[in-house]
């Protein structure tokens, strides 16, 4: 069985709700390590992971410059032990059923994996988008991804697709609503003026709502449905775990990761 570097990267992930926690806990079973570029955060997301059973490697943030930033810190996946790399991003909590059938697919030769990705956020109350094909298996130093999905079957590389009866990688985005602005402030960082994230809510009873102004922001992050416990999703149980912290500092103390 050939041994597999779980790898990501993540820039202050506690400030920005970034669930990075449950994102490695969901792939540590399933690879022989699991290496995290730090992108200089200056919260607590160092000493958060540095209790984790992981490597931490030093990367880079560069405000306005997204795409060199993004692609220079996963091009550091060379550091990684193992030749073969599982990639997450620090929001992307793997399905257990998923991350068990890499491991097996891995064992059956193949080496160079798609997933399906199902974005959620809200607190987990509205998909944004379903479902997308993301590129995450590959040999180490095969291509320098940027975080984001990469169209393979146009230059001739043909990858195996997990089916979805396995499940999803789920894109955990803005489900945290005391980290939400803070995230999305994060991202115009690094973005620029290319809009990301918009303030937009739905929830069935409630229908659509867009934020044009600061009292509307308000409004929407004092809606209570933030706070629901119940969801529509069939979530995996390490998902299930999430719903209803509004801040993920909370949920890292719960853990016993954060004072």
């Amino acid at each position: 069985m050939r041994k597999v570097s779980g790898f990501t990267f993540v820039h202050n992930g506690v400030a920005g709700g970034y669930p990075f926690v449950e994102a490695i806990h969901a792939v540590l079973a399933d690879v022989d390590e699991v290496v995290v570029v730090d992108m200089q955060s200056t919260d607590e997301t160092r000493k958060v992971l540095d209790q984790l059973d992981v490597r931490v490697i030093d990367g880079v943030w560069t405000p306005g410059a997204a795409g060199h930033c993004l692609k220079w810190n996963h091009a550091l996946h060379h550091k990684c032990e193992h030749d073969l790399i599982l990639h997450f991003e620090a929001d992307e909590v793997y399905d257990p059923h998923v991350s068990s059938a890499i491991h097996r697919a891995i064992y059956d030769g193949k080496e160079q994996i798609s997933v399906y990705r199902l974005q959620v956020e809200q607190n987990f109350q509205r998909i944004r988008w379903y479902p997308e094909l993301v590129h995450r298996v590959f040999p180490k130093n095969s291509v320098v991804k940027d975080g984001h999905t990469t169209d393979y079957a146009q230059r001739g590389e043909p990858t195996y697709v997990l089916p979805q009866t396995y499940g999803y990688l789920w894109d955990v985005t803005n489900c945290f609503r005391d980290e939400w602005v803070s995230r999305n402030t994060q991202q115009a960082e690094l973005w620029g003026n290319e809009p990301k994230h918009r303030y937009t809510s739905y929830h069935a009873a409630q229908g659509f709502m867009t934020c044009e102004n600061a009292e509307s922001v308000r409004e929407l992050l004092s809606q209570p449905h933030w706070t629901w416990t119940e969801t529509p999703l069939d979530l995996p149980m390490n998902l299930e775990l999430l719903i209803g912290y509004t801040s993920y500092r909370d949920r890292l103390k719960l853990l016993g990761l954060l004072e």
